[in-house]
């Protein structure tokens, strides 16, 4: 078949080569191209005879311009060029007759344009002159003067114009002779009448010979045109061309017979081929119903296109238009960046053309943007198809959807990308050791592990303006933190993400930053960044919103549901870990403060220790000084002797007191006191406590808060800071004294939990003196430390000063700096009396009590107990005497009679004052017997000697020394005072404990929990509250020490349990069984964990009030007395 084809072929291809040969033979007769020929050979002769015309109008001055004779002769050269081009095209060779006459013609009109040029020129020239003289020839004559002469003169010119006039026009009339004598007669006329127009005169006739010189020379130029045989040649041209053209038509005529056999034979070979075609086209239509079948199969799944050479789109099938959402007249004749997005690199595109263009078929995976800016990818082939020279004419793209997969793929690489990031924060919480350390390592992992652009914890300030403090960040560009200027407040600079996180307690997601309103104040710097999308993530402690986590991505809509799952875990965990560090950093600060409260609460057991030991020699000396100086009173100097031995007495006693007022041990009576008005009154003694070369000033607030404290010993502790600031200042320098009222709020609280938060008095002692390290600081405090010589200070100033701060509840602080001086703020909690009490009056010595009871005085200082015994016996009383407990109880049981027992505290043996006292009570109680008295006397007094009910016996405590005075009036207190009521006995500790006013001081609180640091921050607070701390591990000593203090008689009044306990048995537990041995028992629950039922719904569990673990000291006196 292919041979028949080429067959065909061949024969059709002569046939055709043949038959357009014969058709080109008859096209050699162009009727139209000869009548064009004839009718631009007759317009030539026209414009011919019109130009002819023109030419002599203009010679006689009819027709003013030569526009019209140089259109004719262009439109001759026109018509002559046409002419020529349709002969050439008629004759391809043209014949050698009508060359000959073009060529004739050609030269002719040649001629004839150059003569027309020469006549332009001359005609000119006479032209003007003609046009020049009319008006020369009549200003002359208006410059010529009015006379007869003058007239005959303007008649000459006059006529003299005419005549050239007319010769121009004439060329039959002969003008040179008169012109020549009339030009002389006017000169000779002209120099009598006008002898100054003679110029004028000149130039005039001038040009009436330039009028006869050019006349003659136009006039011919005008003959040689007109005489030019211009349209004889056409003539000619026209006569030849006529018989040359009946010889084409015979020769075409033959060639047209020629063509009408070959066509005949030519469509009876067509009508042969176009049956053999109509079989073919049966197949071929078979074939491309096939081929539609296979098309409508692959537009199914497919999504294909065709492009040319250049790459524009030709075809694209529905599945191409639907994906991308352009109809098919929008995708035709556009480039595929129709659909391009900005995901791929220029590279990528170029390494693909590259590719194509060679002819390779290239596959991969493009991601292409719909019209409505949504993404989608497909998995792509494209095919080059290539021409005969081996160049790529189009090119097919088959693509399959593969968005689904994309972002299926995409899903699970950000889950397994949040694992990672949530599982190396996990790892990173476990090892942090401090705060800063774990959010930078938090902040490193989103970036580096999962990917993310930009990471930073912020933290809500509780400022006025309620900023949002940037506390960690990674990935950090171009300074974009600085410039957020991020709030949590309800305004513009709050309704960011962040600041919305915060406020709400919710996560807040920025799908897109280029179009989300709620980021327009930070867009651009964000988008400058690369920022595309955002996530803020509240971070909470205990439902509080303190901070929030912010990530940022570089691509839109990058946080989906799953991600942010696991990004919202993060956000848990990372706050769990910052709760968890900063309890651990509270703990550690609880841990420390509570060694420093212990070392100095030992300081004060040393210092008080050695104060007892001295006060009971000083006891003996002052006291057998007062018997020596009765006995010597009025013998001169010995007396005097005992009067100096007797003042070195009471300073040594000073001393011991400033010992004990550091310990916190020595009782005194405090009242309301304005200590503005007390350094007032103490100026002129701070002043001459100064060196002359410093210089004092005070800053005292107008209206200060009341305190209430002993005013004796804040003037002490102002005096020995004001020495302290002096010896700091040798050289002299400045002392300023400033009082002011100052809040301290919970969280100065939280960093000194001996402190309660409210309101304090503040004292500010600033000098400019030497200055302390930090080494020094850390031992200000402590008794006989001083870096003073040896013989200018004891090292008890500040320590007493320290003592006096904490025994009224206050606090002291120092700020130091070597080399640029000291300051010392001293707060002391305000009191909300009316007005300062009136100070101690001055009032005489009463006269010295005495009595006849029966007396038990016990001390193991053997001096001392004789000097009690020969005090008491000069007062009349009956006296017994016992150097340790033993003997005392001895004596006890032996007498009935006994009255009053006065007890050292501390003695040797096993057994203290109290719990001597607390045998005699007993004692007494076993046989009916009434109660004795109780005075306990002690240079020293540690409370914890008066636990579990025995501060009861501390009522009238005896500080030692004491002098014969005030023995006399302490035994007859005691003695007058009268029995307590039966029914009131189980709380009679209580009341003999506490001030009218303090309703907590003398209570027996029962602390149960198996943390032993807790055990002692609840005992140490519960102390400062006056109360007794009754301490146990587990649910077993805690029922045994209840059951106990039954027992004793000496119940305890309220229980703080722990919730969870080892063992298995926790607060519920034991709260049920103390409440089945008392159900009238007060139980209060702590935890460090608020959010519980036990602690939310406490009663339902058997408990009277919750209290958080970390609780403030005045937190837990209001628990206290709501209980009670």
């Amino acid at each position: 078949m292919n041979r028949n084809w080429i067959k065909f072929f061949v024969l059709g291809l002569g046939a055709l080569l043949l038959m357009s040969f014969l058709y080109i033979k008859t096209q050699a007769v162009d009727l139209d191209k000869h009548n064009q020929v004839i009718s631009h050979a007759n317009q030539f002769k026209r414009v011919d005879a019109i130009l002819n015309q023109h030419i002599l109008e203009i010679r006689q001055g009819l027709l003013p311009y030569y526009d019209p004779t140089v259109h004719n002769i262009t439109e001759l050269k026109e018509h002559l060029d046409a002419t020529t081009v349709m002969a050439m095209q008629l004759y391809p060779v043209l014949p050698g007759n009508i060359a000959q006459h073009l060529q004739t013609t050609t030269q002719a009109l040649a001629q004839k344009r150059e003569l027309l040029e020469n006549f332009k020129s001359s005609n000119a020239i006479l032209r003007n002159s003609l046009r020049y003289l009319p008006i020369a020839v009549t200003r002359f004559n208006d410059q010529l003067p009015s006379s007869a002469t003058a007239n005959k003169l303007k008649q000459t010119l006059n006529t003299l114009l005419r005549d050239t006039l007319v010769s121009n026009l004439n060329s039959d009339i002969p003008f040179s002779p008169t012109l020549l004598s009339r030009s002389k007669a006017l000169k000779t006329a002209l120099a009598f009448q006008a002898p100054e127009l003679q110029q004028e005169l000149d130039v005039l006739l001038a040009h009436v010979r330039i009028v006869l010189d050019n006349k003659t020379q136009t006039d011919e130029q005008v003959r040689q045109l007109l005489i030019l045989p211009t349209a004889q040649n056409m003539d000619a041209l026209l006569v030849a061309y006529g018989v040359e053209y009946d010889k084409v038509v015979q020769s075409a005529n033959n060639y047209r017979l020629a063509l009408y056999g070959l066509s005949l034979l030519l469509l009876v070979y067509i009508a042969g081929i176009l049956l053999q075609l109509n079989r073919t086209a049966a197949t071929l239509r078979h074939a491309i119903t096939d081929l539609n079948y296979q098309k409508f199969a692959l537009d199914q799944h497919a999504i294909v296109s065709i492009t040319d050479q250049n790459g524009t789109i030709t075809y694209a099938n529905q599945k191409f238009c639907d994906i991308s959402q352009y109809p098919a007249a929008e995708l035709i004749g556009q480039n595929h960046r129709i659909v391009k997005s900005d995901y791929h690199p220029p590279e990528f595109f170029k390494q693909l053309w590259d590719t194509i263009t060679q002819g390779n078929v290239w596959h991969g995976q493009i991601q292409n943007q719909a019209s409505d800016g949504s993404r989608y990818w497909t998995d792509t082939t494209i095919v080059p198809f290539m021409d005969n020279q081996n160049k790529p004419y189009q090119y097919i793209a088959i693509r399959t959807d593969i968005s689904a997969i994309k972002q299926t793929k995409q899903s699970l690489q950000r889950l397994n990308r949040s694992l990672q990031a949530l599982s190396a924060c996990n790892e990173s919480l476990v090892k942090a050791t401090d705060e800063a350390t774990l959010l930078r390592s938090i902040c490193n992992v989103i970036v580096k592990d999962a990917g993310y652009h930009l990471a930073w914890v912020g933290y809500a300030g509780h400022d006025k303006e309620k900023t949002i403090r940037p506390a960690a960040q990674a990935g950090f560009e171009h300074n974009y933190l600085d410039t957020l200027n991020l709030t949590w407040s309800d305004d513009i600079q709050g309704r960011g993400p962040t600041g919305t996180a915060i406020r709400n307690g919710e996560l807040n997601i920025i799908r897109n930053i280029t179009n989300d309103s709620r980021f327009t104040p930070w867009r651009d710097a964000a988008v400058r960044c690369g920022y595309r999308s955002s996530i803020a993530l509240p971070l909470k402690e205990k439902n509080q919103t303190f901070g929030a986590l912010n990530i940022y991505a570089s691509e839109a809509d990058a946080f989906d549901d799953d991600e942010v799952k696991f990004l919202q875990e993060l956000a848990r965990n990372l706050a769990y870990g910052i709760t968890t560090l900063r309890s651990y950093e509270e703990r550690e600060l609880l841990q420390k403060q509570l060694q420093h409260a212990q070392k100095m609460e030992a300081i004060g057991q040393l210092s008080g220790g050695i104060a007892h030991d001295f006060n009971n020699q000083l006891s003996v000396v002052i006291g057998y000084l007062d018997f020596l100086r009765e006995h010597l009173k009025g013998t001169g100097q010995p007396q005097q002797w005992v009067e100096i031995a007797a003042r070195s007495s009471l300073r040594c006693i000073n001393l011991t007191r400033q010992l004990l007022a550091f310990s916190r041990h020595q009782l005194r009576e405090k009242t309301v006191v304005n200590l503005n008005t007390t350094i007032k009154e103490m100026k002129t003694m701070i002043e001459r406590s100064l060196t002359p070369e410093v210089e004092v000033q005070y800053f005292l607030n107008d209206a200060p808060w009341l305190t209430e404290i002993d005013p004796n010993e804040f003037q002490d502790a102002l005096l020995n800071m004001v020495i302290n600031a002096r010896d700091a200042m040798p050289a002299g320098g400045k002392l300023l004294i400033e009082t002011s009222n100052k809040y301290l709020d919970n969280d100065y609280v939280a960093l000194n939990p001996w402190l309660e938060a409210g309101d304090y008095v503040q004292l500010i002692l600033t000098d400019t003196g030497t200055g302390m390290n930090k080494e020094t600081l850390e031992h200000v405090f402590e008794p006989f430390f001083t870096t003073k010589p040896k013989s200018k200070g004891t090292g008890l100033g500040m320590s007493m000063v320290y003592g006096f701060a904490k025994r009224y509840r206050g606090h002291i602080k120092l700020y130091s700096e070597p080399g640029v001086g000291t300051t010392i703020r001293l707060y002391l909690p305000r009191t909300h009396a009316t007005k300062p009490a009136i100070g101690a009056q001055d009032a005489r010595p009463a006269p010295l009590a005495t009595g006849n009871e029966s007396i038990l005085i016990v001390d193991d200082e053997v001096d001392l107990l004789q000097l009690a015994d020969q005090y008491l016996k000069s007062l009349g009383y009956r006296t017994q005497q016992a150097e340790n407990a033993a003997q005392a109880l001895e004596i006890l049981k032996a007498d009935n009679n006994i009255d009053l027992l006065f007890s050292d505290v501390v003695m040797p043996g096993g057994m203290n004052g109290y719990e001597l006292a607390q045998q005699a009570t007993q004692l007494a109680r076993s046989r009916n017997l009434p109660e004795p008295k109780v005075l306990l006397t002690s240079g020293f007094t540690s409370k914890t000697m008066a636990h579990n009910g025995l501060a009861r016996f501390s009522a009238h405590l005896l500080s030692k020394p004491y002098r014969k005075h005030d023995l006399a009036q302490r035994i007859r207190l005691i003695l007058d005072e009268k029995k307590v009521d039966e029914k009131k006995e189980g709380t009679a500790h209580r009341q003999q404990a506490s001030s009218p006013t303090d309703t907590l001081s003398g209570l027996n609180i029962l602390v149960v929990d198996d943390d032993q640091d807790m055990q002692k921050l609840f005992q140490l607070n519960l102390e400062k509250l006056g109360c007794n701390a009754i301490l146990a591990d587990d649910a077993d000593n805690a029922i045994s020490l209840y059951q106990e203090s039954l027992h004793n008689k000496q119940p305890i009044d309220i229980a703080i349990l722990d919730l969870t306990l080892p063992g298995g048995i926790g607060g519920v537990e034991i709260a049920s069984k103390l409440k089945s041995i008392n159900s009238q028992i007060k139980i209060i629950v702590a935890s460090g964990y608020t959010d519980g039922p036990e602690m939310t719904q406490y009663k339902r569990y058997g408990f009277q009030a919750a209290l958080e673990k970390n609780s403030s000291r005045e937190k837990i006196r209001q628990v206290l007395e709501c209980v009670l």
